[in-house]
């Protein structure tokens, strides 16, 4: 089995502050995992779960208490130095600026 991941990338941003999302599926070594990463202006962190707590339905994304999709997502991400909670709706999706 070879190893394997796939992430769903959200960026969100105003005029000064941009928050990077990204949940993730991972397959290493014959294990699987699942993972939230959190990208934000002033730091970054990586919180993995296990794979029970991962489902994907169509477009959206699953992983424990936190959802992720085309509509919005809604994090109650809560680790060893991380805490983030809250719900995004978004409108027309559009592309990246870089």
């Amino acid at each position: 089995m070879r190893d394997y991941f796939c992430g769903w990338y959200s960026k969100c941003q105003n005029g000064t502050q941009t928050v990077g999302i990204i949940p993730a599926f991972h397959r290493n070594k014959g294990q699987k995992t699942c993972s939230i990463q959190l990208i934000t202006d002033t730091g970054s962190w990586n919180v993995t779960f296990p794979i029970s707590a991962f489902r994907k339905t169509g477009r959206t994304v699953v992983i424990a208490g936190n959802r992720f999709g085309p509509e919005g997502l809604c994090l109650d991400l809560r680790d060893d130095g991380v805490q983030a909670a809250g719900v995004l709706r978004f409108g027309p999706l559009q592309r990246l600026k870089y």
